[in-house]
Formats: C-alpha cells, structure tokens, sequence
C-alpha cells in the first residue's frame, strides 16, 4: 500500500455506527425445512462455534465482544431481525418454506468469517433430517490483532475519506448499456504488461467505461478486500475487511494506459 491508495481501514479497524451493516445469506433447500431440527442443528454448532454466541458491550466509548449464555431461537418467516436482538446477539437463523436465513451484523464477522459456522449448522441439520455424518470440526479464531500497530505501520489508513457519506443518486433517463467483453487470460496478460494486479487492470477498464457518462477525467473509486493473509490471521471469524479509495486519472499519460489501450483491440 502507498499514501497515495488512501487506505481507509474501515473494517480491520471497525467501529460500531448507528448505520449498521447488516447481512443475510439464503439458503434453499430441497424441502421444507423442520424448526425443530433446525434448531437441534444450532444449538450443536453453537458448542463447537462459541465466537458468534457473543453480545457486544459498551466500555466508556469502547465496544467489545463478551460470551453470553442466552438462549437462540431459530425464528419462523424471513423477516430481517433487529440486531442486538432481544438477547444481544448479533447473528439470526430463521425459516420459511424451504429456505434458510442466516442474519448477522458485520461488526460481528464478514462474509467469509461467517461462511464456516453457516456451513457447520447446515451439515448438523442434514444429520438431523436425512441421516448424514458430518462431523463438525470445533471452529477456532485467530488471536486479535494490534490496532495501535496497524495504526503506526500504515499511518495512511488515518487519511480523511468520503466513502460513508450517501451513494450520489443519478436522475432518471433513458438507461446506455456499455458491454465490456473479458477474458481471463486477455486480462492478466494486459495486466503484466502494465505491471500491474488483473485486478487493477479491470477497475481502469470499468472506469474507461462510465468515463463518457461521467463527463469526467478522473474517477474516484472504493472497494474492499480479505485482509487476513497481510494481518496474519488466516483463520479468522473476525471481521477482516480493509476497504480502499483511489482516484484514477482517465488521461493519455495515465499509469493504466497501455491497459485501456487494450480495450480498443
């Protein structure tokens, strides 16, 4: 990373903010899923899976994680649940016809951090209803990291950013579809050539795209990326999201330039 990526550690340090991120996956099943066993399946991933049973407690201006011995119920329909929920948890299962629902709030843990014990409640459950023999492994986190370090060694991360404030709402016209066909070994070979990650290769590209749209020279974009490997914490339930912004000039002596040139053959 360089002072000029304006990383914005938005996720490694997180914070807890009145607009919370909440997230969902569904799952869709063959049949109807039984409460009963659903809940079964739970309460079985919950002994191997203690990080997500915690509730989030308030320190002066601090938030942290405790245990907490309260009950989960798994809960029927798909309504989004309110987090903390009623027993201060931060993560939901709920049901409806043949579909799943695990809720949670970001702060607790990320896509990738939920995904293990999501899979270990699933795999008790088909145990349960159709004879399985998951096993279960007990699922363990990673040791927290330092924030004042990651702080000190990218002092860049403290740069003031604009990526909370409201997505600007474009007025209603007729909608321009610009396609931009790619192929995967077409984008790492214009990405070494330009020495540069495909994945920077395909953001020049996208902002080449919207640039007559925009009307403008310069694009400032955000995005965010799994931390884990420069944390060290490949095994983490934690939230590791870093999040980034960039502005990209859409000139011809740009750095990407060879790559949009790409785009033309």
């Amino acid at each position: 990373m360089d002072a000029e990526q304006r990383s914005v550690f938005q996720g490694i340090v997180y914070y807890y903010r009145e607009n919370m991120v909440n997230c969902r996956y569904q799952v869709t099943l063959k049949d109807a899923v039984d409460g009963a066993l659903l809940q079964q399946a739970l309460d079985a991933a919950r002994a191997k899976a203690p990080y997500y049973f915690q509730k989030p407690v308030w320190e002066k201006k601090l938030l942290h994680l405790e245990p907490s011995d309260a009950p989960c119920p798994v809960r029927q329909g798909s309504a989004k649940p309110e987090f903390p929920d009623e027993n201060g948890f931060t993560v939901a299962l709920s049901y409806e016809g043949k579909v799943v629902c695990f809720d949670w709030f970001h702060f607790l843990a990320d896509g990738r951090g939920i995904a293990p014990f999501m899979t270990m409640v699933l795999q008790f459950y088909c145990n349960l209803r159709y004879g399985t023999a998951f096993e279960g492994r007990t699922l363990e986190t990673d040791p927290a990291y330092d924030i004042e370090d990651i702080l000190a060694k990218y002092p860049e991360s403290q740069v003031a950013n604009d990526m909370q404030r409201p997505v600007v709402q474009t007025f209603e016209e007729t909608p321009t579809c610009c396609r931009v066909r790619l192929e995967k070994a077409g984008l790492v070979d214009a990405a070494l050539r330009c020495g540069v990650k495909p994945f920077s290769t395909l953001t020049a590209l996208l902002c080449k795209a919207v640039r007559a749209y925009l009307d403008k020279d310069e694009v400032l974009y955000s995005y965010s990326t799994d931390a884990r490997d420069a944390l060290g914490a490949p095994n983490a339930l934690y939230n590791c999201v870093a999040s980034f912004q960039r502005k990209l000039p859409l000139t011809a002596d740009a750095p990407l330039a060879e790559a949009w040139a790409w785009t033309r053959t």
